[in-house]
């Protein structure tokens, strides 16, 4: 992988923003805040879905769709630690996340930044690699969501 000057600022803004964390101050900021977090997991479902197509081999490969998803899904991942950087767990918002995201907090930003480099290496070489190592690497996509969901998501 290459590392750049921005990349690496960026892990460091998204490691911030998760380690800095503060509870919604009333019930009204704790709905908005699952509203804003919960869209940009809805942002990454709709990325991921043609991208998981693919790998089921529902949806004809594409390369440069598979390049536009994943460049997407990385830019969204990249908005997660800061999506739910409010704790909303002492207020009922509906919500499928488990109130671990706010306990586990390392855990949780590990799940991120593995999502943010597996999208970033498909976004990189959908359209130079052999369609065999896209898949491969399409793959610890769906893999790194699924870590999360397995961790972070009521079933």
């Amino acid at each position: 992988m290459k590392l750049t000057v921005t990349s690496l600022l960026l892990a460091g803004l998204v490691t911030s923003a998760t380690a800095f964390a503060k509870p919604a101050a009333n019930e009204k900021h704790a709905n908005w805040a699952t509203k804003v977090r919960q869209a940009n997991f809805t942002l990454l479902g709709h990325n991921m879905g043609p991208i998981g197509g693919m790998l089921k081999g529902k949806v004809e490969f594409d390369a440069q769709v598979v390049k536009d998803k994943a460049t997407r899904i990385n830019e969204l991942a990249k908005m997660i630690a800061d999506t739910s950087r409010v704790d909303t767990s002492k207020f009922k918002v509906k919500t499928e996340a488990l109130a671990n995201i706010w306990t586990d907090k390392a855990d949780y930003q590990q799940k991120i930044d593995a999502l943010v480099t597996a999208s970033e290496k498909v976004s990189q070489i959908a359209l130079t690699a052999p369609k065999k190592d896209v898949l491969k690497a399409m793959g610890k996509i769906g893999q790194s969501c699924g870590s999360c969901h397995d961790s972070y998501k009521k079933d």
